[in-house]
């Protein structure tokens, strides 16, 4: 089966995002909640503009569109994590159906850019190189919080010694993974499965090292879907 056939759905489904999201907007304006020289304000309008100028080309540059969504995600969560004064996670959260709409309006836009049309393997490829680039950047942000935070609260970094040691490890096979992925799928593939369980583990058996930012074993979910779509990819799709 195909990724994706048609831009129809996504761009219907894009425009009920932009409704909604323009509604939340307008809501906040009539409600006064962020003064205009207001940090927090300043970086929800601008992250807005930016999606209408996203929405707006979506019609006749849709790889240009996608690269804005996920660079929208990424800015999301540097406002919800590093200016957000309150406890933030809404955007965020929010934000996730436009992830995954960034990353389909690139394929559909490489589709048709490309004379042959790429083949379902390809297709594959992209997507799961896509999504694991996103993730490493946002995993990159989500660690720089972190350290940020606990300088901040006075806490006492030691990820040498047990169990903060745990998190060092998580991040050294993330980007063991990471980096083997352009090569060897499968192998990245286990490792994210690999990943994915050892944090389930950790937080489990030791809540200190818990997120202040939000439940870690459901943060890191989409890391291990990575890894079992890698795995698909490898022994379903993967050229001989």
């Amino acid at each position: 089966m195909n990724l994706l056939k048609s831009t129809k759905p996504i761009q219907f489904i894009t425009f009920v995002y932009a409704v909604l999201y323009a509604l939340f907007i307008l809501s906040i304006v009539f409600e006064g909640s962020y003064p205009v020289m207001n940090a927090e304000g300043i970086g929800v309008y601008s992250l807005f503009i930016l999606f209408i100028i996203g929405f707006s080309i979506s019609w006749y540059n849709k790889i240009m569109t996608g690269v804005i969504f996920l660079i929208w995600n990424i800015g999301m969560w540097i406002l919800e994590l590093f200016i957000v004064k309150h406890d933030g996670g809404l955007g965020i959260i929010s934000g996730v159906p436009l992830l995954y709409l960034g990353v389909l309006f690139i394929l559909n836009g490489y589709k048709t850019r490309r004379d042959p049309p790429p083949s379902l393997s390809q297709q594959w490829l992209l997507v799961l190189r896509l999504l694991l680039i996103i993730y490493t950047i946002l995993y990159f942000i989500f660690v720089s919080d972190e350290l940020v935070g606990d300088i901040e609260r006075n806490i006492r970094i030691d990820l040498l010694n047990w169990p903060d040691i745990i998190l060092t490890g998580l991040f050294l096979i993330y980007l063991i993974g990471f980096v083997l992925s352009w090569e060897w799928e499968i192998t990245a593939g286990i490792l994210f499965i690999i990943w994915y369980a050892c944090l389930f583990y950790g937080c489990t058996e030791y809540s200190g090292i818990e997120s202040s930012s939000g439940p870690l074993r459901i943060i890191g979910l989409p890391v291990f879907v990575q890894g079992i779509l890698y795995l698909y990819y490898y022994f379903k799709l993967k050229p001989g």
